[in-house]
C-alpha cells in the first residue's frame, strides 16, 4: 500500500508542472504607447494698447534782450508792411492763434501797434489774459511813440493856404476872418478807438492784482525794449519829425508811458491796504 502511495504522489508532482502551464494563459503582444505632452490651449490675441498722445510741445519764445535805442529804430522809407495785418482779425482756433503768437514772436519788429491790439483782443476772448495784457499794453505804447514821431498836423493844402492868407494885406485878412483856422488832422485816432474799444476787459484782469500788474508790465517793458520798430503803422501819416530826433522821442515816450502805468498800481496799492 505504502508503495502505490510514493508512486501516486510521484506521479502527481510530475504532472503537476504541465497543469500549471495548461492553466496559464499565453500573455498577447500589448504595445504601450506613451501619452503625448498636452498642448497648451492657443492663446487669445489681445488688442494692442493704445498709443499714449503725443504731447506737442509749445515752441519756445525767443529769449528777449534789450537793444539799443539807436539799433531799434529804422527810416522812413525802410519799413515794411505786415502782411498778417487781415489774418490776426480772423483768428479763431487755438492752433491759429498759437500759429499766429509764434509767427509774432520770432519777428516782433514787423507787427504795427493795430496788429498787437487785435491779437490782445483775440486772446482774451479765450480767456488768455496774461498774453493778451502783454500785447495790449505793447500795443498801447508803440501808438504813442508813432504819434509823438507822426505828430497830428494841418494838411499841407491847408498849411499852404494859411501861408497865402498870412502873406496877403491887413484889409485882405480882414475879409477871411477865421479862414486861416487849419483843421489838425490825427491819422491815429482809429489806433486809439480800437484800444479803447477792447480795453475793458484786459485793464479789469490786470489791476485786479496790483502786484500782477507790476510783473505783466515788467514783460511789456522788455518786449518792447528787445523788438526794433520796422513796421508802417498801416495807414495813412502825415510828414514825419526828423529821424535824428526819433531816439530822444522814443526814450521820452517810454519813460512817460511806464511812469503814468506804476504811478497808477501805485494808487492801487494804496486803496487796497
Amino acid at each position: 500500500m505504502r508503495t502505490i502511495s510514493l508512486i501516486a504522489l510521484s506521479l502527481a508532482l510530475s504532472l503537476a508542472p504541465a497543469q500549471a502551464e495548461t492553466t496559464i494563459p499565453k500573455m498577447k503582444h500589448v504595445t504601450i504607447i506613451k501619452d503625448e505632452p498636452a498642448k497648451p490651449a492657443p492663446k487669445i490675441m489681445e488688442a494692442p494698447p493704445e498709443p499714449e498722445p503725443v504731447k506737442k510741445e509749445e515752441p519756445a519764445k525767443p529769449v528777449r534782450k534789450a537793444i539799443k535805442t539807436e539799433e531799434a529804430l529804422v527810416k522812413p522809407d525802410e519799413l515794411k508792411e505786415w502782411p498778417d495785418l487781415a489774418r490776426v482779425v480772423t483768428l479763431t482756433s487755438d492752433a491759429e492763434i498759437s500759429k499766429m503768437i509764434e509767427e509774432v514772436e520770432a519777428d516782433p519788429g514787423r507787427v504795427p501797434p493795430t496788429g498787437l491790439l487785435f491779437l490782445a483782443k483775440v486772446l482774451a476772448d479765450k480767456g488768455r489774459f496774461e498774453e493778451a495784457a502783454l500785447y495790449y499794453y505793447a500795443g498801447q505804447l508803440r501808438a504813442n511813440f508813432d504819434v509823438a514821431r507822426w505828430p497830428p498836423r494841418a494838411s499841407k493844402e491847408d498849411m499852404a493856404r494859411i501861408a497865402a492868407e498870412q502873406s496877403k494885406g491887413e484889409d485882405q485878412q480882414g475879409q477871411t476872418a477865421g479862414a486861416s483856422e487849419a483843421k489838425i488832422i490825427n491819422p491815429h485816432e482809429s489806433v486809439f478807438n480800437l484800444s479803447a474799444a477792447i480795453s475793458t476787459q484786459i485793464s479789469a484782469w490786470l489791476f485786479a492784482d496790483p502786484d500782477r500788474a507790476v510783473a505783466v508790465l515788467a514783460k511789456v517793458k522788455l518786449w518792447d525794449e528787445s523788438a526794433k520798430y520796422e513796421y508802417k503803422p498801416g495807414y495813412d501819416l502825415p510828414e514825419a519829425l526828423p529821424f535824428d530826433q526819433w531816439p530822444k522821442l522814443l526814450a521820452s515816450t517810454r519813460e512817460g508811458f511806464f511812469r503814468r502805468m506804476n504811478e497808477f498800481v501805485v494808487g492801487l496799492k494804496k486803496v487796497n491796504r
